[in-house]
């Protein structure tokens, strides 16, 4: 439980000021282009329908460890 705290609280940070650092700083293009990296490795790595068997998985096993 520690650990997970831990890491909810990297995570809370990260979205709270790491982040909206670097959006300030990207310029739409930039942005526009992450996106499409993004999509391309997330195809490459999971496969046209991969990416929601993934959140199936997660969200079955946050249901059985009744995590939120």
């Amino acid at each position: 439980q520690r650990y997970v705290e831990l890491v909810r609280k990297h995570i809370r940070k990260e979205n709270s000021e790491l982040l909206p650092l670097i959006e300030e700083s990207l310029s739409e293009a930039e942005k526009l282009r992450m996106v499409g990296h993004f999509h391309d490795l997330e195809e490459d790595i999971l496969g046209s329908s991969g990416l929601e068997a993934f959140l199936v998985a997660v969200r079955t096993l946050c249901q059985k460890y009744s995590l939120h």
